[in-house]
This record gives structure tokens, sequence and C-alpha cells, in this order.
């Protein structure tokens, strides 16, 4: 991946943080919450989403050289990069479901995408970081256990009650 390409690849979180808010606003407006939306609970899921842009890569790239995997960093960022943009507009759609009273089906449905992306994260780090498991393995557990940090930091910064 070129430098302006890597570059680049860092609006498909930052055009995907609409998304991240829509989806934390249906999440919490659910009726048995009363439909109230705590902003501090969308504030958390926007810089959330912010601290893991800068962190995942940020962690990748301190690990990139102890690993060997060093020359297909910018091309594994980018790929995960542009990858969460369109994961983040499917489960926008899917929050649909919530206005039917679908709990399950978006649980579901929620968790295929979810399953989607850790596969997309092995698969780009399989195809540009290391054809051995160890590495490839090593870059989805660092995204979800990144993601789960970045979300209760995130919630914390802002006062906001933890996600998980």
């Amino acid at each position: 991946a070129s430098a302006g390409g890597f570059l680049r690849s860092f609006l498909g979180p930052i055009l995907s943080l609409p998304f991240v808010v829509i989806v934390s606003a249906m999440i919490t407006g659910v009726p048995g919450d009363g439909h109230v939306i705590n902003p501090r609970i969308l504030w958390a899921a926007g810089l959330s989403q912010m601290i893991n842009l800068v962190a995942y890569p940020a962690v990748v790239a301190a690990l990139a050289r102890p690993l060997g995997i060093g020359a297909g960093y910018g091309a594994f960022i980018v790929v995960v990069n542009w990858a969460s943009l369109f994961v983040n507009v499917a489960v926008t759609a899917a929050t649909v479901l919530l206005l039917f009273g679908t709990y399950e089906v978006f649980g579901f449905v929620w968790l295929v995408l979810f399953g989607l992306s850790l596969f997309v994260v092995w698969r780009a780090a399989r195809e540009t970081l290391s054809h051995d498991i160890g590495p490839s393995l090593m870059m989805v557990v660092l995204w979800v256990g990144l993601g789960v940090l970045t979300d209760h930091l995130g919630a914390l910064l802002v006062g906001a009650r933890s996600f998980g």
C-alpha cells in the first residue's frame, strides 16, 4: 500500500463514526430502557471509535518488527480500516430490526456481522502479514481486546456506564 493509500484508509473508521453513534443510540433506546438515549453513551461510542482508530494500528506497528510482519503492515491496516466502514454500515442497517421489536433477530444478525469482521481481520492478516497462524490469530485477538478496552476507556472518559 502506498503512503497515501495508507493514510486515506483512516477515512474508513472516521466515516463509520456516525454509524457507530446511530447503532449506540438504537441499542440504548430500546423499550426496556424506556426509549431514553443517554448522550454519554453516544459520546463514549464515538470516543471509543476514535481511540481505536489510533490504538490498533499503533499496537500492530509496535509488534510488526518483533513478529517479522512489518512488510505487510500497511496493506493490513488499509484492509482493516476500510472493512470497519462496511461492517458498521451493515450493523446500522440491521438496527432497523430493533424498530420492529425483533431484538433476538438483531442480536443474531449482529453476531453474524461480528463473526464476519473477525474473519476479515483474520483473512487480511493471513494475506498481508503472515501465512502462519500465530501472527494472524494474534491480530484477531488484539482487534477484539483493544475494541473492548477502548469501549471501556471511552465510557470512563465521558462518565458513562461501561458497555460490558
